[in-house]
């Protein structure tokens, strides 16, 4: 997999390219959500924290669930 820089921009740009490899989306959605979270988490209501951790804990079963690559895979 190539590097993926993890800025607002460049992940903005993965995100809304449809064409995007799949891998980089993913990572680009969580750098996006990262970084909004690290920027307005000082400003956001408690009902918007608890429904953006709801959705990071969806995303972090999503990714759990996934089956374990072996050492041939990686």
């Amino acid at each position: 997999m190539g590097e993926i820089t993890l800025n607002h921009e460049d992940s903005m740009r993965i995100l809304n390219n449809a064409e995007a490899n799949p891998d980089a989306r993913v990572i680009a959605a969580c750098a996006v959500a990262f970084l909004e979270a690290r920027n307005h988490a000082d400003e956001i209501d408690p009902s918007t924290a608890t429904i953006a951790l709801k959705l990071s804990h969806m995303v972090a079963a999503q990714i759990y669930s996934l089956p374990v690559p072996t050492d041939e895979e990686d």
